[in-house]
């Protein structure tokens, strides 16, 4: 089992999307039964979900974070996410280096569910 995700670790994420970051959201998003209030706004975006503070899953998203999980939670082991914390990216970034984000940051977190690395 991964270790929880914490704010050093998350900091070590956000510090992985080098010049591509928005101001961190240094705080995780609590997730209940699928209601994505209060997320963060920016279309680009890294995320890392996590279940009974275990990382599980890093992903990312040129629509916004409360657009692309719903995509997520429309599958049942997705639905048992509890806890989100989201990198915001700069906007008039290429979805090019969203994914290269993502990659970064999977390689940090080492996700639990990942199917393979995050990234391109």
């Amino acid at each position: 089992m991964r270790p929880p995700l914490g704010l050093d670790e998350y900091m070590r994420a956000w510090l992985a999307t080098a010049k591509h970051a928005a101001a961190p959201h240094a705080q995780p998003f609590g997730l209940g039964r699928g209601v994505l209030l209060g997320l963060p706004g920016e279309l680009n975006a890294v995320y890392a979900a996590c279940s009974n503070k275990e990382m599980r899953y890093v992903g990312s998203t040129t629509r916004g974070v409360a657009t692309r999980l719903a995509e997520h939670f429309r599958s049942p082991e997705r639905a048992d996410w509890d806890e989100l914390w989201v990198i915001g990216l700069r906007d008039g970034i290429s979805p090019y280096e969203v994914r290269l984000a993502e990659e970064r940051v999977g390689r940090v977190l080492k996700p639990s569910e990942n199917l393979r690395l995050p990234g391109r």
